[in-house]
């Protein structure tokens, strides 16, 4: 995406990359992504937001707005009828948003390929909806605890990281996410770093070799896979017990909360 510097002006390229004008005064919001949604409540835009999806659950105020579908299944004609402003959504669903081509509505996508493109999704956001002063408060409050963060991962061991998305088949994160970031600003060392996308497919026998010194697992697969069978049980991580659950929501969406999973990584695998 995705926008020029003429915010004055109400004007933007949009993610389809379409010379677009739009009110100064944004009203009506769409969000189709649980990330944008985050974003536009941390900017005290709630009241704007006329559509979310199904898995916009945070915080818990937004599942009392109109659904317009769940994240990736959208529902065009009720994104129609809600008639918004602008409409924003995440990168990564390019193939869902290329249906609203021929609507002539704003359609801002976000980068979320590491950290501080969060970071700066939030002043975006904020430039296009008047909500500047507020971004930027958030913004150094972010990068206020970044920063002391990074200070103590200099100064620690390095400690090899798994992070495993999905069990069957293996899915992790590779350097090009903010997972990826993530882990190297909480001060590990990715295994799968050598991966140049954002999530991939990993093989058990890469896991096996790299044995990782801890191994971070989301609640929803957690539960299903049994480390007391091979090839988890092989694992250095597991005999040492250095592997854990994590909270889904906060660990895989490229929103404001993401400095709280920063620090609470840290916390786990610098202990």
């Amino acid at each position: 995406l995705c926008t020029n510097n003429v915010y004055a002006q109400s004007e933007i390229k949009d993610f389809l990359g379409r010379d677009l004008k739009i009110n100064k005064h944004v009203s009506r919001i769409l969000s189709l992504t649980p990330a944008t949604t985050e974003i536009l409540y941390k900017l005290g835009l709630e009241k704007k937001i006329v559509g979310v999806t199904e898995d916009c659950n945070y915080p818990a105020q937004a599942k009392k707005k109109p659904s317009v579908g769940k994240f990736g299944f959208i529902n065009l004609e009720k994104i129609v009828s809600l008639k918004p402003d602008i409409i924003f959504a995440t990168y990564d669903m390019k193939k869902q948003l290329d249906i609203l081509k021929k609507y002539n509505v704003p359609l801002i996508a976000l980068k979320t390929d590491n950290i501080d493109s969060i970071i700066n999704n939030i002043n975006m956001v904020g430039k296009i909806t008047n909500s500047q002063k507020q971004a930027s408060i958030i913004e150094k409050d972010f990068k206020n605890r970044l920063n002391k963060v990074k200070e103590k991962s200099k100064s620690s061991k390095k400690h090899t990281v798994f992070y495993c998305i999905w069990h069957d088949p293996l899915i992790t994160a590779g350097s090009q996410s903010f997972i990826g970031d993530m882990i190297k600003i909480a001060g590990g060392v990715n295994i799968a770093d050598e991966i140049k996308s954002s999530f991939a497919k990993y093989s058990i026998e890469s896991l096996i070799s790299k044995n990782p010194d801890y191994i971070v697992v989301p609640e929803s697969t957690y539960k299903k896979i049994n480390f007391n069978l091979s090839p988890w049980s092989k694992l250095k991580a597991i005999k040492n017990k250095n592997y854990f659950s994590v909270n889904d929501d906060l660990y895989l969406r490229p929103a404001p909360r993401i400095i709280d999973a920063i620090e609470d990584l840290q916390k786990r695998i610098l202990k």
